[in-house]
């Protein structure tokens, strides 16, 4: 649904306010306000079907508007209570149970001056419409508008009668919608200090590594694809960053961490949802925690920010190989990296620039030489992930300034990118990133809770869940 536009925005004429309060007004009859006051499963909040039931009731006056030809007025006008009521809409349909009720024809206050409380910007701590309907201070708001505004308004079988009702729960229904749309995302527990990283497993599913409060690492993991999430368990070492995670063609895990001497070390599985090996360093002098991905021959890479603010890379030539020097791809980083393998064999890593933006470089051929630094823009907090997406490009993932969880992408390899979009959020840490066999793309960040938190595409190259 389209957001409404409000009463007193300027986009109505006098003469389009005083036209659409005397439809109203038209409309009314006692049919229509013994639906309302005989609907006692929602027309009163704290009842799950508050909302809907709302918005069908305003919904039979749209269609009756539309009816009229007056499609200017649908979605309906919504009119906040922090602002004065229009004249023509403090006016009341005079049926015969509002003058038996010795209640006059106008409402008492146009001036309520009661704003939305301001939590309701943010619709995350509400996992259901119960949950919103179920919100004190939204009841309290609900209830004190009606009385306030006082008349019609202020008794539940006689508000319909008032013009301004139908445009005060329009408002309502706009936070509704606001439910209906915000991003929502799913916790998978945890009690984190890092970004966390997330790669494929053997059997299908998705495991995520994170830095735990004792500074050893941690991980949890599914089963299969869309299984359900283990208990997290602890790797053990010493990190000072968050993690990189990487699988090996044969299905063995690679976690990455910076130990205290700053250098990355490595712990890899053994066999395929086996044992893990001991913690091993693989050298360096870093600044921030690693980003891993497989490599063309199959062995892996590993990325990260060195004391001189370049990117600082070390990589195997075959599964198993031994690790090469640490190497520069300069740069001026103001992040820990991230990275992803073309289907075609070619490496591409990213950081966060001086200016907030983020920056990539690839190999021009698979093992060859790398291109120069490019931007692909946005304005971001943290570090990026990427992984591969089902169409053959990349899909990269950052925080943004509000702290949600922003991401842009390629249709295709060597593709444009896409203006950065947001998959809402609030996160504490850069994210992570993964991609199941079946081409959906699943995002993890760290919640203000300290929890790792998930959201993941509904279907390759789809909408996201909620």
């Amino acid at each position: 649904m389209a957001k409404r536009r409000h009463i007193n925005d300027g986009s109505f004429s006098p003469a389009d306010i005083q036209l659409l309060s005397s439809k109203i007004l038209a409309y009314i009859d006692d049919a229509v306000r013994l639906e309302h006051s005989n609907g006692h499963q929602w027309h009163h909040l704290g009842s799950a079907a508050f909302f809907d039931g709302h918005r069908q009731f305003i919904g039979k006056l749209e269609s009756w508007l539309v009816s009229q030809g007056l499609p200017q007025f649908v979605p309906l006008p919504k009119w906040d209570p922090a602002t004065r009521i229009p004249d023509s809409f403090t006016l009341v349909k005079m049926l015969p149970a509002v003058i038996n009720a010795g209640v006059g024809p106008t409402i008492l206050n146009a001036t309520p001056n009661l704003p939305m409380p301001a939590h309701l910007l943010n619709m995350s701590p509400f996992p259901s419409v119960a949950a919103l309907a179920a919100d004190m201070p939204l009841q309290h708001w609900h209830g004190t508008v009606h009385g306030t505004v006082g008349g019609a308004m202020a008794q539940l079988d006689l508000s319909p009668c008032a013009a301004i009702f139908w445009l005060w729960h329009a408002f309502i229904d706009d936070i509704y919608e606001d439910w209906i749309t915000w991003p929502v995302w799913q916790s998978i527990g945890g009690g984190l200090t890092s970004d966390p990283a997330a790669t494929l497993n053997a059997p299908g599913g998705v495991v995520v590594f994170a830095r735990g409060s004792d500074d050893a690492l941690w991980h949890t993991w599914q089963d299969h694809i869309n299984g359900n999430w283990h208990g997290w368990e602890s790797l053990g070492g010493i990190c000072t960053s968050g993690p990189g995670a990487a699988l090996y063609r044969d299905g063995r895990l690679n976690a990455f961490v910076r130990g205290a001497d700053n250098a990355i070390w490595t712990r890899w599985q053994t066999s395929p949802n086996g044992n893990w090996s001991n913690w091993e360093s693989i050298g360096g002098v870093l600044a921030s925690g690693p980003a891993a991905t497989l490599n063309a021959p199959g062995g892996l890479v590993v990325f990260a920010l060195g004391t001189d603010n370049a990117l600082w890379h070390t990589w195997q030539d075959h599964m198993n190989g031994d690790w090469h020097a640490w190497e520069s791809l300069g740069g001026s980083c103001t992040s820990g990296p991230g990275a992803a393998l073309y289907q075609d064999g070619r490496l591409n890593a990213f950081i966060r620039g001086t200016d907030n933006a983020i920056w990539t470089r690839w190999q021009t051929s698979p093992n060859g030489n790398w291109s120069d630094w490019e931007s692909i823009g946005g304005v971001l907090t943290s570090g990026p992930a990427a992984t591969l997406n089902a169409g053959g490009g990349l899909t990269v993932f950052a925080r943004s300034t509000d702290n949600a969880l922003w991401h842009t992408w390629q249709d295709h390899i060597n593709g444009n990118w896409h203006a950065w979009e947001s998959l809402g959020g609030v996160g504490t840490s850069g994210p992570g990133a993964a991609l199941y066999l079946d081409g959906r793309l699943n995002a993890f960040m760290r919640g203000t809770d300290n929890a790792i938190w998930t959201r993941w595409q509904t279907t390759p190259n789809g909408n996201w869940s909620r």
